[in-house]
């Protein structure tokens, strides 16, 4: 797995819907998370796999990317495996690309580009997969809202994106007639099957040529315009992009209670909760962040948060307290009961041993919250009340 442009064909479905997205991202950091540590492990693993010519169940106890590879991990991977597999068995003579770098010089050689999961170039026939572990939909063929052209455009953004860079940068354009993309998502049902196809004539990629010109052309800007909608979810600057907060706030205003609002009003609402729950917590994350940073926030304290201790081996947890001669019934109120519960019924030693309790994060809550205050420094004060959030 390698980088990608802040331009490349992986945000593209964003930046042509909204041409300002990549500004109003600068100066942000795309922090990693337990779900895409875990899409980059079974990537690495899969590409492993074909490298070395062997069963992705044959890495299992193997790490990728600091994860072990486990029987799930490996059963997905072998998915997109066996499809690039299938693909050269039926094209002996087709030339396979893992990993590639790709640019869309014809546009921008400096700007846009990106790594492609596979490129297999065959004849007159290009094949562009792309391998999603995650558990949202990702769509080989739906329509594309291009701001810059005001129109749409179907297919896949990133997918039509990734063709175009491969066509411009293995000088394909005059050869190639026909384009075949496809998607592998192996951990997210979809009527049309956890692989799915859409396949390009060249005229047709030549449409999507267009959209990216002139999507690009405007992106790059000082004054790139925004414009709000679903790809604001997954946008960095949803917390504080004003369009998005206005577009958000218009679907928000109703004229009457909710309980008078007529379906399409509800709708309409409904379809927007994600993004909506989405820059709100991003709002709560940069302004605990002020917070962390000193700033005063009036009414509110910084305090720890609060979490729940999880259990990391519910099996191991029960058998141990079943040698223990404990019920396991008692464990139980319809699921595994909390930490502390647990402890009461088989003991401290017992319960530490399967129960951790993630890093709690920090909170903003009112002043007459019980918690105690944190400072935003390491200055200590004269009572000793506060503690820093270095500790």
């Amino acid at each position: 797995m390698t980088a990608h442009s802040s331009y490349g064909f992986s945000g593209q479905s964003r930046i042509i819907a909204c041409n300002g997205s990549v500004r109003m991202q600068s100066g942000l950091t795309n922090t990693s998370n337990p779900a895409s540590n875990l899409g980059t492990a079974v990537h690495e693993g899969g590409e492993f796999a074909l490298h070395m010519g062997v069963s992705c169940h044959d890495l299992i106890g193997m790490q990728f990317n600091k994860i072990e590879f486990n029987e799930d991990m490996a059963t997905a991977a072998q998915m997109h495996v066996d499809l690039v597999r299938l693909i050269m068995s039926e094209c002996p003579n087709a030339k396979l690309i893992i990993e590639g770098k790709v640019c869309l010089s014809s546009i921008d050689p400096e700007l846009l580009w990106g790594t492609a999961d596979i490129i297999i170039i065959d004849g007159d026939t290009l094949y562009v997969i792309d391998y999603k572990n995650g558990y949202g939909l990702v769509e080989v063929d739906s329509d594309q809202y291009a701001h810059a052209t005001d129109s749409s455009i179907s297919g896949n953004a990133q997918c039509a994106g990734y063709a175009l860079a491969a066509m411009d940068t293995h000088k394909l354009w005059g050869t190639v007639t026909k384009v075949v993309t496809g998607i592998v998502q192996p951990n997210k049902e979809h009527v049309d099957g956890l692989i799915r196809f859409k396949n390009y004539t060249i005229p047709e990629l030549q449409e999507w040529w267009k959209v990216y010109a002139a999507a690009h052309s405007v992106a790059i800007k000082d004054d790139a315009p925004t414009n709000a909608g679903e790809h604001c979810k997954y946008c960095l600057a949803k917390g504080h992009c004003m369009t998005r907060i206005t577009h958000m706030m218009t679907i928000l205003k109703f004229d009457t209670a909710i309980s008078h609002c007529d379906a399409d009003q509800l709708i309409g609402v409904y379809n927007q909760i994600s993004v909506i729950r989405s820059t709100l917590d991003a709002v709560e994350e940069r302004v605990v962040k002020l917070a962390r940073q000193g700033k005063r926030i009036n009414g509110r304290k910084l305090v720890r948060s609060i979490t729940r201790a999880k259990c990391i081996d519910e099996l191991g947890l029960i058998d141990d307290a079943v040698e223990s001669g404990i019920d396991k019934s008692k464990l139980y109120n319809i699921k595994l009961k909390g930490k502390t519960d647990v402890k009461k019924i088989v003991g401290k030693e017992l319960a530490n041993k399967y129960y951790i309790t993630p890093d709690a994060g920090y909170s903003l809550v009112a002043l007459n919250d019980k918690r105690p205050a944190i400072m935003a420094d390491n200055k200590p004060t004269a009572v000793g009340k506060f503690g820093s959030v270095n500790k």
